[in-house]
């Protein structure tokens, strides 16, 4: 009987070659997903079945056809970009050292501890543990 191959970029199969009506369970392996990312598994030559299992990666499962089978894997970056984000920092960075050197803070954000010195913008001081003043 004649056999045929399953591949895919990066997926990896249990053996080379399966034989027409066998079933065929291949594994994107989760050490190459990455964080933010989303990815899809497609193919022209096969319906399968795509699951995430816990400790192994996506794991793609179908019967083989009587033909060879090719699964394409598309991945997408999902994180978005904040243009505002460098800003944000950078001017927190500022208030902060502004803060640090005695200036007043026009925002009310930052705060210096009394007891120990530490320029802090929550409510208590990380370092002592003393309450921001009223």
């Amino acid at each position: 009987m004649k056999q045929y191959k399953a591949t895919g970029r990066n997926l990896t199969s249990p053996k080379p070659l399966y034989e027409p009506g066998e079933e065929v369970t291949m594994v994107y392996d989760r050490r190459y997903i990455g964080t933010d990312t989303d990815y899809n598994f497609s193919s022209e030559d096969v319906d399968f079945s795509c699951d995430f299992e816990q400790g192994k990666g996506y794991v793609i499962r179908f019967i083989m056809p009587e033909h060879d089978v090719e699964i394409q894997v598309t991945a997408k970056n999902t994180m978005t970009f904040d243009p505002d984000a460098l800003r944000n920092a950078m001017f927190t960075m500022n208030t902060r050292k502004k803060a640090e050197a005695g200036e007043p803070d026009p925002t009310g954000r930052f705060w210096p501890c009394p007891e120990c010195g530490s320029v802090n913008d929550g409510k208590f001081c990380p370092e002592c543990g003393r309450k921001r003043p009223e």
